[in-house]
Order: structure tokens, then sequence, then C-alpha cells
């Protein structure tokens, strides 16, 4: 009888274990993973008490962003299990492809690609050219896969015939250009012959801008009288009538042989056609009315009449010519022109001279010899050949005075 209870105990005993279930807790890191028994059966949400028959049962957790995890749940563990579930990689992608990833300076490749979030979020950078800068944020609870749009960056159009296009000094194209414009950007534009421009643009539309530059104005300098010489810093460089270009400020000299220079300031605004009437000098001429008459001044021969000077002022002039009496004469000034007649020097007229008649030879004699005539006065003894009169003698004497006296007169009168 002890036998067969002790039977019935041990089975009893037996069914009992053998029917028995274990309960167990079920955690995950993070909370919420869904508990899938080997059967694909769903048992529930983390945390979830469990009842295990068996000494051991198999489970898979899901959660949405983590890895499928399987797991094995021991009846001999302690009643609560907790499974820490590991990040799934995220696919991202990007509009447009290609975008390059980085985060704190450190490059993650391009766009598709796939990032392992962390506990934390991170901010990721993405970049592409023609679009702007985006910034989003990865981490545990980030979509799969995650894709970024970006926006594009306005691309500004810009237009100016042959010119150059400089931006900070740098030039950065020519004529036609596209460039973006996220920000308010200026640019200048030159060209030569042309008055350079500055522009501002903002970011906003319209995206075009068309400048045309305005040329240079081209100004004509003509003269009177025609053909005069054109001088810029002292340097000739041409003659009227001549073209220049002015973008600034300029001053040229006009000068033409007997006018006075001028000098003309031109400037942007001035007509396309500047005529600049230089002052005459003024001259005068000195004319003589007889031939070959010389002009002088202070002493200094000038020429020949007719002679021309510049009268500024009044101008005292001498004019000569042998056989005449000089005479002086002032030229007025302001170029008015004189003409002087001279006087001949007046002729001395020699006094009239008695014929002298030699006496006849007395008879017997030669006319060849000397005749020997003694002087009544003082004396004197006269000889000529073939004899002379005594009033002959005082009649040379008498005209030799006379001439004398005349020439003294007329050298006193030249004097004078």
């Amino acid at each position: 009888m002890k036998v067969k209870m002790f039977g019935l105990f041990s089975l009893f005993v037996s069914v009992l274990v053998l029917c028995s279930c274990v309960p167990v807790t079920l955690e995950t890191v993070p909370d919420g993973a869904e508990i899938y028994d080997d059967n694909g059966v769903f048992v529930g949400a983390a945390p979830q008490d469990i009842a295990i028959f068996t000494s051991s049962k198999d489970f898979v957790l899901k959660r949405e962003n983590y890895a499928d995890t399987p797991v094995t749940v021991d009846s001999m563990a302690a009643r609560t299990v907790q499974f820490k579930m590991k990040y799934e990689p995220i696919m991202v992608t990007s509009e447009p492809s290609g975008a390059k990833i980085s985060c704190d300076s450190l490059s993650y490749g391009k766009t598709p690609n796939k990032i392992m979030p962390k506990n934390t979020d991170r901010i990721f950078t993405f970049k592409a050219d023609g679009y702007y800068d985006k910034e989003v944020v990865i981490g545990a609870d980030s979509p799969h896969p995650l894709h970024v749009v970006m926006q594009k960056l306005p691309i500004l159009a810009i237009t100016s015939a042959g010119a150059d296009i400089f931006e900070n000094g740098a030039k950065i194209g020519t004529g036609a250009i596209s460039v973006e414009i996220d920000k308010t950007r200026t640019f200048e534009f030159r060209k030569a012959g042309f008055f350079s421009e500055t522009r501002t643009v903002s970011a906003v539309p319209p995206y075009q801008l068309n400048v045309d530059l305005k040329a240079f104005p081209m100004i004509t300098v003509d003269s009177v009288p025609p053909a005069a010489k054109i001088f810029r810093d002292g340097t000739q460089t041409g003659t009227a009538p001549m073209q220049f270009t002015v973008d600034k400020e300029i001053t040229v000299e006009l000068r033409a042989d007997r006018y006075y220079p001028q000098t003309v300031t031109l400037t942007p605004a001035s007509t396309a056609k500047t005529v600049v009437t230089l002052n005459p000098m003024p001259y005068a001429t000195v004319n003589a009315v007889l031939a070959d008459a010389q002009v002088f001044v202070d002493g200094k021969s000038l020429g020949t009449a007719p002679v021309e000077i510049l009268t500024e002022k009044a101008v005292t002039v001498e004019i000569r010519k042998d056989g005449f009496i000089s005479k002086t004469a002032t030229v007025p000034a302001g170029g008015k022109s004189i003409s002087v007649t001279l006087e001949p020097e007046p002729k001395i007229k020699e006094p009239a001279v008695e014929p002298v008649t030699a006496p006849a030879a007395p008879a017997g004699s030669d006319s060849g010899d000397l005749a020997r005539i003694p002087a009544e006065e003082d004396g004197a003894m006269v000889e000529a050949a073939g004899g002379m009169s005594k009033g002959m003698l005082w009649g040379i004497i008498g005209g030799a005075t006379a001439l004398l006296a005349i020439i003294i007169a007329a050298a006193a009168k030249k004097k004078k």
C-alpha cells in the first residue's frame, strides 16, 4: 500500500512540474517594441509579462526605425529581462541627388547613403550646387528612409554687351553670365570707351539684370582761324578740327601763328562741337613812300619797308634813306598801319667863277715859258702858265670861301 501511494505522489509531482508556467517580464530599450513568438504571432508590446511553459522560448522584437531583434527567454532567467535594440541605418536620399552630407565637420559622403543614428539627435548639413544649404536633424526617431528636399537657389541672369563684370574687385565674367543670388550682391560693369556702372541686386524676383553702359561723349574741337595746333599737357596732339573722348574734365590749348593762345575746358556735358575763336595779335605795317627805306626801332634795323611790327602798345620807329632826311613816327597800339614820306636833303649851290683870259705873250717869246708878274699888293709874286691876272686869283679865293660857307651851313642844318 505504501509503495502504491509513493508512486502516485511521484506521478503527481511530475505532472505538476511539466504543467507549471514561469511568468517573465520582457522589457525593451527603447520601450514599445512589438513582441512576436517564433510562429510570428503577436504577443504584445514591451514591457510585457510572458508565461514560459518550457525551459526557454524564442521571440522577435520589432520597433520602427530599429533593427528586428531575435531574443530567447529562459525559464531559469530572472523574472524581468531587458533587451536593448539596435538602430537600423537610415537610408538618406535627397533632391537633387548627390548632395554632400556633413556633420560636425565630418563628411558622410553623398546622397543616397545610409546613416547610423545615435542616442542623441545630430544636425547634418546637405550641400549642392545651385541650392541653398539645408540642415536636417537625424536621430533614432527619424523616418526610414529619410528624403531631404533642398530649395533651389535663384539664378540671376546678367547681360551687358561686351562689358567686363566685377565683384569685390575680381572679374567674374564678360557680357552675359548667370550667378546665384542667395543674398544681396554688388556688381561693377566696365567697358573701354564707356562710363562704368555699379548695380546692387537683392535675392528677390525678378532675377534678371540688364545693364546698358553709356558711351563716353565724343567732342570735336575746331578753331577760327582753321587748323590751329591743339596741345594737351604741353604736348601737341593734333590740329583742329580734332575729336576727344571725354570721360572726365580735360583742358586743351589752341595755338596759331600771329594769334594769342587760348585754352578750353571740356567736360562730358560739353556740346558735341566746340569752336574756339582765337584773338589776332595787333600787327601793323610801317611803309615808306620811297623804295629801300630802312625801318629802325630802338636803333635796331627791322629791314626794308614795308615792315610788320607787333603793336600791343605804341611803338616809335625811325625811317632812314641815304640822301633823305631821316624821320621818326609813332605806330599806335592796336595794329593800325602807317606810311612815312621822307624829304630829300637840300643841295649845295656852287658859286659862279669868272673866266680867266691869259695875256698874249710878247713877240718873240715862247708861249710855253713862264711869265713872271710882279705883285702890286704886299709884294706878292704870282706865277701862272702863260700868265694869270690878279683879279683871277682873287676870284678863285672868293669862290672857295663861299663854297666852304655853304658846306658849313648844310652840316649845321643836318645836325639840327
